[in-house]
């Protein structure tokens, strides 16, 4: 396909097409610009919109409506169709379509992605025929779809490893815990109805669909009867595909732990202003895990949960800090002997607290901090692949041998109190300024994606404080910190031996003020409060 711009042949934005010959004039037109090899059908909720999609591979390259009888509208997809070309039709159901996303070729390609588990292809004329014929009928179609065969059955009962497949529910199917009895006690249901005329019924597609695995969920009483019963309105078929889906994944994902290395995992989950989160689901471990190929060693250890009485009291907190830290980093030391000082960190807490304690634990050991995500309220990584270059370091080719230097990690943001800081840093002890900042597609919470990332970058700062420290002489680092707990953790476990000193600051109001110092007696770091 040649690089012309492809909205000019967005023709869904403007009437459609009343006259046969028309149509064919149009096609002959543009097919001096553009080719397809694959053909799509899309309507919506309201069943008075569809949409002919052509696309070159994945991409969109034209779109067109027709206003014309079944068999005129089939010769058109027959001139538009090569013989070995797919046709996929699919619905956006619990949706209509506006102008407004007629007239925006991309907004029409993000609707088609996101109706894929609602589809199904059309092989052959009878096939478009009959969706036509069933489309433009003014009466949804009488009767259900096919029956379930076993193959489906098996299938389904597979994918869903006898279980409630609705979202959070994950019931037992093969076994009634009541009478102690043993059987299938599960449910079938339908993303899209088999029957057209149901709640969640689709011309063509319900019949298409009704004995497809994808299209069928595996469901206890209780919420079979909510989606078909009690509020199917609330549960479209797009929803129930997306539920089917995550629960496949979910399955996937914990199953797959059974292969990988067994490892403890400890929560260390300290107030900040008096607000907490709470402890990991064990879903939120394993997905965690996964990218280290690794899962949780028994149960979960909690040194300090949510309902620590310092939540009330965060001056207590501050004065308690360096004990409160040392106990913490000692548990999990002594707890770690026989694993080899392995394990999975899932701490929440202030930023110095948590610097302070990837310090004490070290970066000698595999001590591996979890992100609490906030853009999702869990805790996940957002990113399967390793991302090296999600960061930049500036300051290095201006900076002078000096006692003090300031050390910007801008991950989560660049702070104003932080940039403030920073300045004054440097005009009252002349510290040079570097800034490490994630780059703008990283910037925020999730800025170090993935925790073999965190260790790359750990080792980089790492180095950095060595070269500080030999190159440029320094004595003290004041380190600014705007980050998430994963990557307070990695910074804290990045201070080694033969460096200078290191005072944290956090965020007072609208200031950065020093919190925690961090030295090394020549054996080992140690804490200290600032004077």
């Amino acid at each position: 396909m040649t690089s012309v711009d492809t909205r000019i042949f967005n023709q869904a934005m403007d009437m459609p097409f009343e006259e046969l010959e028309k149509f064919l004039s149009y096609i002959s037109d543009i097919k001096k610009f553009i080719t397809w090899n694959k053909l799509g059908l899309l309507s919506d909720e309201s069943r008075k919109n569809l949409i002919i999609f052509l696309f070159k591979n994945n991409l969109l390259c034209g779109t067109l409506r027709l206003n014309l009888s079944i068999d005129e509208s089939i010769e058109c997809i027959n001139a538009i169709k090569e013989s070995n070309q797919p046709l996929e039709l699919r619905f956006w159901q619990g949706h209509v379509l506006t102008r407004e996303h007629i007239e925006n070729i991309e907004s029409l390609k993000a609707i088609w992605d996101a109706c894929n588990d609602i589809s199904t292809h059309l092989n052959d004329r009878k096939q478009i025929f009959d969706f036509f014929t069933a489309y433009f009928s003014d009466s949804s179609r009488i009767g259900r779809g096919k029956d379930f065969t076993k193959a489906t059955k098996d299938k389904v009962w597979i994918e869903s490893h006898g279980r409630c497949m609705f979202l959070g529910c994950g019931e037992v199917l093969k076994y009634d815990f009541l009478t102690g009895t043993g059987g299938n006690f599960s449910y079938l249901a339908h993303n899209v109805a088999s029957a057209e005329g149901g709640e969640r019924g689709i011309p063509y597609l319900s019949e298409a669909l009704s004995n497809e695995p994808k299209n069928i969920l595996l469901l206890c009483d209780k919420h079979h009867r909510l989606i078909d019963k009690v509020a199917a309105v609330d549960y479209p078929a797009p929803t129930l595909a997306l539920m089917r889906k995550e629960f496949c994944d979910l399955a996937e994902s914990l199953l797959n732990g059974l292969s990988f290395e067994a490892i403890p995992v400890y929560t260390i989950l300290w107030p900040v202003n008096g607000q907490f989160v709470s402890n990991p689901q064990l879903k939120d471990i394993a997905s965690s895990l996964s990218l280290l190929k690794a899962r949780i060693k028994g149960q979960e250890r909690c040194l300090t949960d949510s309902n620590t009485p310092y939540r009330k009291k965060p001056q207590k907190f501050n004065e308690d800090l360096i004990e409160l830290i040392q106990d913490e980093a000692d548990q999990i030391l002594q707890g770690t002997k026989r694993e080899g000082y392995k394990a999975a960190l899932f701490a929440f807490g202030p930023m110095p607290a948590l610097i302070g304690l990837g310090s004490l634990l070290g970066n000698k050991n595999e001590f591996i901090p979890m992100l609490r995500y906030r853009d999702s309220s869990s805790w996940l990584w957002p990113h399967e692949n390793v991302i090296d270059a999600f960061y930049e370091i500036k300051g290095l080719d201006s900076l002078t041998n000096n006692d003090d230097v300031v050390i910007c990690i801008n991950f989560t943001a660049i702070a104003k109190p932080l940039q403030q800081r920073a300045e004054n840093l440097n005009r009252t002890l002349g510290a040079g300024i570097i800034e490490i900042t994630a780059l703008p597609e990283y910037l925020g919470n999730g800025a170090i994606p993935n925790p073999e990332s965190g260790k790359k970058f750990c080792a980089r700062l790492q180095q950095l404080l060595h070269d500080l420290k030999n190159k440029y002489d320094v004595k003290r680092v004041h380190l600014l910190v705007c980050a998430s707990n994963a990557a307070c953790v990695f910074i804290g476990q990045a201070i080694d031996l033969h460096h200078p000193e290191i005072i944290a600051y956090d965020f007072v109001k609208d200031d950065m003020l020093p919190h925690l110092i961090i030295k090394n007696n020549g054996k080992t770091n140690v804490l200290a409060l600032p004077s």
